[in-house]
This record gives C-alpha cells, structure tokens and sequence, in this order.
C-alpha cells in the first residue's frame, strides 16, 4: 500500500514534470533512484532505529547545523531562568490553530511565570490576551532558540538533537508521529498527541521536561555520542562525493532487489501460491470430513432402521 501510493501520488507526478519540461523520454524516478550509486541521508543513526541498512547509505545527519547564538532575543534569555520556543514548522503555522489549542497553550503557558515562551505568530489575534512572559515573532531561528515544543519535524528532531535538549512533541502529520515515537523511545522528548492537546496535559508536559532531569540527561549523552563520532557529516559528504567523482560505477553496492518488478519484490506470487494450497487443503478437508459425517450417519441411520 505505502508503495502503490508514493507511486501514484509522489514519483508518478514528478516523472510528468520531468518529461513535461525537460525529456519526453526521461526515465521514471523510481529507475533514476535505484541507478543512483550512492545515497546519503540526512539522519543520524546514533538515535535511529536499528534496521537493515544497504552498503549504499550514507548517513549524514546534522549537516548544516550552526552555532546557536540568542541574537536578538538576549534582553529576553537574560531575564528568564528558562525560555521554551513554540514551534510548528514552516508549513503549520500557529495562528492557523483551534481556537480551543490556543487557549490551552497561553493557558498552560501563563502558569509557568518563571519561563519565558517565544513562538513564532503572525496573526494580530492574540496580542490582547498575551501573558507577560509569552512573546511572539513572525519569525524565529529555531536552531538559536531551544529547548522546544515541537511538530516533531525532521529536522527539527535534529535540531534539538544536536543541541542537546529535549522537546515536546505534537506530531501533525507525515513522518512526524515517528519521530515523536522516537524522540519518547530515546527518552529525549514527551509524546502529547494531537487529541491530547489541552491545557492540563500541556501543564503536566511542561513540568515534567523542566524538572525531572533525565530526559536532560538522556538527550546530552545522544549528543556527546555524536559529538564524539569518528567522522562528522561534513567530511563524510565531501569524501564519499569525491569517492563517487573517482570511481563513477559503484553498482557492486546495488542490491539485485532494483530488478525486482512490484510482484516479485513483495512475493505476490509466492503469497498467491500458499494462499491457493493452503485454500484447497481448506476445501479439500471440508469435502473429506463433510464425506466422513456422510457415511457416519447413513451407517448410523441403517443400524437404527435393523434394529428396529
């Protein structure tokens, strides 16, 4: 299913364009993809789940990250003993929310006089009923301003990450419900759903990060980890790309998976085939018992009718 609908609503409509504008002949992506000699994500497998991974991956996870710096949000971070930045992403903006989810955070947020909350808003709707220690930009540095509440992006995950502090995670949609999972699996970020968004639970969210300090500690010691990784993303990146530069044709790294048609790589045939056996050892099991009960009761039947 996954596979049938990135096909149909991902690659397909990207091949068109390709073909639309710049080929009539280009191949499909899903070809282009499985050609390609190398593969670098942008993940860091320190916090990844374990899994079964193709010589052909690269892991660059944190690239491009830079030095945090409060800027011009100093005044603020001097006169807070904590600060907490509110933030969905790019694509989900805050004044966008339910009116019921913005109640509950500036409610849950004016309970805590001591932390300062900035998040990104530019909406005109809520400047009357801003708590004194709730500020809001139309923009925000999110790798300068951390600790967070948090989509559960990707990148900010690693973002957090890097920085070493933990989050809590409203996951919206897409990837985000899985790098929350992770994020509480790793013990570095709180899960709240979005059907658990209230006033209540953002409190009890709130307090738990800011005072028990493992999920502190646990999201340092990632941190340290890849502090402390024999190859940082960056060199990576130039030597596996001057390594492809150099030798071109890596295809001893392609898995003869790529060959595979959609049948043969998800065993449909081989599925079909159980399925078909183990149905007619079903019927033909049927068929012998039903036969068996059959003979049973005319023998039955007959001794009744002799007997009497």
């Amino acid at each position: 299913m996954v596979h049938v609908c990135n096909y149909r609503f991902m690659t397909s409509p990207e091949t068109e364009l390709f073909r639309k504008y710049v080929d009539p002949d280009f191949p499909r992506l899903e070809e282009v993809a499985s050609t390609c000699p190398l593969v670098m994500v942008n993940f860091e497998e320190l916090y990844a789940l374990p899994r079964p991974m193709l010589h052909k991956v690269v892991y660059i996870g944190g690239l491009g990250i830079t030095e945090r710096s409060v800027g011009q949000f100093k005044v603020i971070a001097d006169k807070a003993s904590n600060i907490i930045v509110f933030l969905f992403g790019s694509i989900a903006n805050a004044s966008e929310m339910p009116s019921s989810w913005k109640n509950a955070f500036l409610n849950s947020f004016r309970s805590f006089p001591h932390i300062e909350f900035i998040t990104r808003y530019d909406g005109e709707d809520l400047q009357s009923k801003l708590p004194q220690n709730v500020h809001t930009y139309e923009w925000l540095p999110q790798t300068d301003l951390l600790p967070l509440i948090t989509h559960a992006g990707h990148n900010s995950i690693i973002e957090a990450v890097n920085a070493g502090v933990p989050m809590i995670a409203i996951p919206l949609f897409v990837d985000q419900p899985m790098n929350a999972l992770l994020a509480e699996k790793r013990h570095f970020g709180i899960l709240l759903q979005k059907s658990q968004v209230s006033e209540e639970a953002l409190k009890e969210a709130i307090k738990t990060l800011t005072e028990d300090e493992s999920y502190a500690k646990a999201v340092k010691h990632v941190q340290k980890m890849i502090q402390k990784k024999p190859s940082k993303p960056e060199e990576l990146l130039v030597r596996w790309t001057e390594y492809v530069g150099k030798f071109k044709d890596l295809s001893n790294l392609t898995p003869y998976s790529v060959k595979l048609n959609f049948i043969q790589y998800y065993s449909i045939d081989v599925i079909f085939f159980i399925v078909l056996v183990l149905s007619l050892i079903i019927i033909a099991t049927f068929k012998i018992s039903l036969f068996i009960v059959t003979c049973l009761r005319k023998l039955f039947l007959l001794k009744k009718e002799k007997t009497s």
